[in-house]
């Protein structure tokens, strides 16, 4: 399994994997760079005005090598997992474990805002059931899975306080890699000369953040940090690489049905 966030490493396009970090020459083929033997689960946040997690989600669905074995949200509203549901579904993925924090505590809440989510439907009910996150990661992790975190630590805070907790590999978009780490001349103009910078998603919940980055239970801790998301940049290039990938599944869709939808859902979302 691979992290989908693309980092800048002296002009090169590469990929955090779980391991190494691996130069890939074509983003939009998807070149894998996978442990064998391990499964993700992803831990996604409330869509708010960045796309950025539902394309994570669509990029795993799209992954030949990847074996998805739950999704979890926060703050887990109805429409948060209506629309996750019904993407899993597209997807072929029902049998995908759904988790949300606290459900059903959260399922009033109204955090999705946008256009980009227009473009995909809504399960209100239906296969994936919704169940409580903490108990979803529990249950699916162990010493040979990797969590995928792109939110604020709710819910492996919560599953770490669970009994027998155990999780091979954490890769997390979270933390910050500045002056004494970074090369000046590598840092982006807005952080550079800064040795420390908040954090979204760990100062969403740091009594979590700090549980996690201190656990035993977890064997392997891999932050993708705040000025490496800070220099992705979706443009035309790569929404074309994009759409010549789906183009090129649809070719193979009889043996590449998830892969297909999975690009084709991407381009077609990023395409206004």
């Amino acid at each position: 399994f691979s992290s989908i966030k693309i980092l800048t490493d002296e002009g090169a396009s590469v990929l955090v994997p779980v391991g190494e970090v691996h130069t890939v020459e074509e983003v939009a083929g998807l070149a894998p760079v996978i442990a064998q033997g391990e499964s993700p689960v992803l831990e996604v946040p409330c869509p708010g005005g960045d796309p950025d997690d539902v394309l994570t989600l669509l990029l795993l669905g799209a992954h030949r090598s990847v074996e998805l074995l739950a999704v979890t949200i926060t703050p887990g509203s109805q429409e948060q997992v209506a629309m996750v549901r019904w993407i899993l579904r597209q997807l072929g993925l029902s049998r995908v474990r759904l988790g949300a924090q606290d459900w059903p505590t959260n399922a009033a809440k109204k955090c999705m805002q946008g256009k980009f989510y227009d473009s995909f439907g809504r399960l209100p009910v239906g296969e994936p059931e919704c169940e409580a996150a903490n108990q979803v990661l529990h249950e699916c992790c162990d010493e040979g899975t990797t969590l995928l975190t792109g939110a604020p630590l709710h819910n492996l805070g919560a599953a770490l306080r669970r009994q027998g907790f155990r999780l091979g590999r954490w890769v997390a978009q979270g933390g910050f890699a500045g002056e004494g780490v970074v090369p000046r001349h590598l840092q982006m103009e807005k952080f550079a000369g800064r040795a420390t910078c908040a954090t979204w998603n760990f100062n969403g919940n740091i009594e979590a953040a700090k549980a996690a980055l201190e656990s035993p239970a977890i064997g392997r801790k891999v932050l993708v940090s705040k000025n490496v998301c800070h220099r992705v940049v979706y443009d035309s290039a790569l929404h074309a690489a994009f759409g010549m990938a789906a183009r090129q599944s649809e070719v193979r869709a009889k043996r590449e049905g998830r892969r297909s939808v999975a690009l084709r859902l991407l381009h077609s979302c990023m395409d206004e």
